[in-house]
């Protein structure tokens, strides 16, 4: 909280206080902690007996990169390296003299001091850090200190460090464990050996092991290994050819068909892995492609697939290019080239480069209104989209369904990102000046812009209050464009961005104006000349070159480290690597982010039309078409459409989860447990899908698509939605009914229709009586129907709101035909009555409920 100062008398604090006392008037939610450096990035857990959580941090990162970047090992043959320990061994045993012998056989510790250009106190230095490093790495291996190493184990571990991908380096180590065995068989011994060797190496990495003695490093990664390898080994009884052993081929179709998510550690093999950026802002950083090893800070876990197709799929799509320190805390602003590939897909698709920041005003001007209270010009998100299908391309123009769903989700996160909290709508002059990111343009030509969107009274100066609006504006959509700040809470990231905006105005109107609280744009451009490109760099980014973007095809993307002044790299393999950019401004790594998945647009009570799309996908590629009715049967509100992509999608969402596997008792258990007075809220909701769904078992690119459809479908419940409009619903946001929720996503479940159907009736049967009364049932039955809404694309982007609506309609004229045909004099029916009604024909009104039998779907 920023409290305002009450000294208003002080002369000498006037000027300063008369800057402040307009931007101090609200209190800010607390703002996130600054990530250690020292906090853990990759982690992973090993089971009793010897139960132990290794950790990598950042400043493990940086010191493998130091090591890499200064010794060239990473350019290193691993069977060479192996080569030369086996010669300097003996007996099967490398001791650590052979071992530094080994050392200076493999790293040229002259031509390195020569190439760094050092003097000789420095040179000793070097040398003696590399060593040290080694001198641990050595230690993990030997399992009694001055007994030496196993120089089959030491040579398949130091193969991390060594050039090649993650299948490359599995088999060289599975070919030295195996070495003399009939068909390079491993017994259960042996693969514990064969996972032992890389375990150690990365133990060997952690500084959180380093005051751990040879003989507890060795005994914690023997737990892991020997858990991993009775795993391996019950996992592949039904699939091995012979009992006590087992073949490389059986072991990788192993990691390939699910053990990746037991073992996801075997990823960080493969150097590309462990994608490493300067975190400090260093435009020195030296970012030769060969040098680019770093750690991603999400465990990049999981693909199954094979490592031919990772060489040329993993792109460093996680690499930090632009670091900006925003608060005296250490808060940082970081954008990896992610984010920069999806701005570029952003302009490149929608076309906005076409306009100029003045075009794009005309554009947007018209379906701004006058807000009644504030007398300011705000936006509705229905304005939004209907002036966004003035200048975006048409729906037929774009082609595929993977770029609408890409385009609207990205400007929907945009428009969030400047609608306050409790509002439904967006201060139009913040908006205009956050889109302006996307247009033709200059850095100065933008903010010139911006700067006279906010000044009301176009006397050419801003107040305190006005040019804090304006600078928030321009980080906003930057917050809005990169992951790793999107991922946060939105009351999280509104904080970041007001305090750094403080800072910022209180050093502009203390130093840089004449007159008391008001500035000019000359003013303002004469402080960014002295200071703030070095306090405020991210203004910068308002130059889409700076991006390195360029109008491009909706198929090009700028790979790889990319500084401020470098040209980008041309990529023959952009095209695929695209593929899976869709959801770059989307959710943290497994996360499930509020920013990132409300595509809910604007719930308008007075319309409800599907007006409310973006862009309407039609009935061309349509597979189910159910019309709903209102709630007397006599007129067709809308027809729920599900296109082939959202067949796809469902089908990829419960095969790749495993969702279709459990039951939903299992899955809806813990939902309802997670809920409080009957709402769940979406934090906990993540936490849930999280423990059922391990993130290590999917690809990057699987987990930025499930979360924002798994978000999707959690914000078509929203609680909101639920009350009337005059009600202040502002403590239901972000929260959903629990109860139809987990009924709406037992559909995603194991089990047919009936049984779906027979569950659900019994958590809705709260006195256990066996029977529903009309407004059970019409719960009941638009609980389902509302998580069909929400798996169309089309019909979930008309909003929570207008889903509900028609299927209240729906719902409550079919759930009045089966009281009416077979309610009791009390108003209720049994199950069987439900069962019979549906059998007796109007299955042929309500033939949606066939698809909670995952199968109707032909998956």
């Amino acid at each position: 909280t920023i409290e305002e100062d009450d000294d208003d008398d002080d002369d000498d604090d006037e000027k300063e206080e008369e800057g402040k006392e307009e931007t101090e008037d609200e209190e800010y939610a607390p703002l996130p902690k600054p990530v250690s450096k020292d906090a853990p990035i990759i982690s992973f857990e090993f089971p009793a007996p010897m139960s132990a959580k290794v950790s990598i941090t950042e400043n493990d990162v940086a010191r493998l990169a130091q090591i890499l970047n200064l010794t060239d090992m990473h350019k290193l043959d691993a069977g060479a390296l192996a080569a030369v320990f086996f010669t300097l061994s003996d007996e099967g045993s490398l001791m650590r003299e052979g071992f530094d012998d080994s050392l200076r056989e493999v790293v040229d510790f002259q031509q390195l001091i020569e190439d760094a250009t050092l003097d000789e106190k420095e040179a000793l230095q070097v040398v003696d850090e590399i060593h040290a490093r080694f001198a641990c790495f050595f230690k993990a291996f030997e399992r009694s200190e001055g007994q030496g190493a196993n120089v089959d184990e030491i040579s398949a571990g130091f193969s991390l460090l060594c050039a090649g991908n993650k299948s490359e380096k599995l088999a060289h180590a599975w070919e030295l464990v195996s070495f003399g065995r009939k068909e390079g068989r491993l017994t259960r011994r042996g693969l514990w050996r064969f996972l032992r060797s890389f375990l150690q190496m990365l133990m060997a990495m952690s500084a959180m092991t380093r005051d751990l003695s040879s003989g507890e490093l060795c005994a914690t990664s023997d737990s892991g290994a020997v858990w991993t390898a009775a795993l391996v080994f019950d996992q592949t009884k039904e699939t091995r050819s012979e009992e006590n052993s087992i073949t490389f081929d059986e072991f990788a179709e192993w990691y390939t068909v699910g053990g990746f998510k037991s073992a996801s550690w075997f990823e960080l093999l493969d150097l590309k892995k462990w994608v490493m950026a300067p975190a400090n802002g260093d435009d020195n950083y030296d970012d030769d492609e060969d040098s680019d090893y770093v750690p991603s800070s999400s465990d990049d876990e999981g693909d199954s697939e094979d490592d031919s197709e990772e060489s040329e799929d993993d792109d460093d799509d996680v690499s930090v290019i632009f670091s900006f320190q925003l608060t005296e805390a250490g808060h940082c602003l970081y954008i990896t080239s992610a984010d920069s590939g999806s701005v570029m897909r952003v302009v490149a698709i929608s076309s906005l480069f076409e306009l100029t920041c003045d075009e794009l005003a005309t554009a947007l001007n018209p379906y701004a209104q006058v807000d009644m209270n504030s007398g300011e010009m705000v936006m509705s998100m229905k304005g939004y989209n209907e002036a966004l299908r003035q200048v975006l391309p048409s729906a037929s123009d774009l082609g595929d369904q993977a770029s609408i769903h890409f385009l609207t989700t990205a400007l929907a996160n945009v428009y969030y990102a400047y609608v306050p909290p409790g509002e439904q709508v967006a201060p139009f002059a913040d908006l205009l000046t956050g889109l302006s990111l996307f247009v033709q343009g200059s850095k100065s030509m933008k903010l010139q812009h911006g700067f006279s969107a906010f000044d009301g009274d176009a006397d050419d100066l801003l107040t305190g209050v006005e040019l804090h609006r304006f600078l928030s504006a321009v980080l906003s959509v930057l917050f809005a464009c990169a992951k790793q700040t999107a991922s946060l809470p939105p009351d999280q990231s509104r904080a970041l961005v007001n305090v750094a905006s403080d800072v910022l105005v209180q050093r502009i109107m203390n130093n840089f104006t004449e007159q008391a609280d008001l500035v000019s744009f000359e003013e303002f451009g004469n402080w960014y000349n002295e200071e703030g490109c070095e306090v405020a760099p991210w203004l910068e980014l308002l130059d889409l070159s700076k991006w390195k973007l360029k109008p491009q095809s909706e198929t090009s993307t700028t790979k790889g480290q990319l500084g401020w002044g470098e040209e980008a790299e041309d990529d023959e393999d952009s095209a695929e690597d695209e593929e899976g950019d869709d959801d770059s401004i989307d959710s943290d790594d497994y996360g499930y982010v509020e920013a990132q998945a409300k595509m809910k647009l604007a719930e308008e009570d007075d319309e409800g039309d599907d007006n409310d799309n973006l862009y309407d996908t039609g009935d061309h590629n349509a597979r189910f078409r159910f019309p709903l009715m209102n709630s007397t049967g006599d007129t067709p509100l809308m027809t729920l459409r599900l296109s082939e992509t959202d067949v796809a999608t469902l089908r990829n969402l419960v095969n790749r989860t495993g969702l279709c596997t459990m039951s939903p008792e299992s899955v809806c258990g813990p939902m309802m447990d997670a809920a409080d007075d009957g709402l769940l809220g979406k934090r906990d909701f993540d936490a849930v899908v999280r423990n059922l769904i391990p993130a290590s078992g999917l690809s990057k690119e699987e987990r930025s698509l499930f979360s924002v459809l798994l978000s999707s479908i959690f914000y078509n419940f929203e609680a909101t939605a639920d009350v009337p409009t005059s009600t202040d619903a502002s403590e239901l946001v972000d929260s959903a009914n629990a109860l139809e929720l987990t009924i709406g996503i037992s559909l995603l479940c194991h089990g047919d229709k009936s049984s779906k159907l027979n569950y659900a009736w019994q958590i809705i049967d709260l006195d256990e009586d066996g029977y529903l009364n009309r407004a059970e049932l019409l719960f009941f039955l638009r609980s389902f129907l509302r998580m069909l809404l929400a798996l169309s694309f089309e019909a979930a982007s008309m909003g929570s709101a207008v889903v509900r609506r028609h299927a209240t309609e729906m719902a409550g004229w079919l759930s009045s035909t089966v009281i009416s045909r077979y309610g009791d004099k009390a108003g209720l029916v049994s199950f069987d009555d439900f069962a019979q009604w549906y059998q007796d024909g109007f299955h042929q009104v309500a033939p949606w409920l066939e698809l909670l039998d995952l199968s109707k779907w032909v998956l």
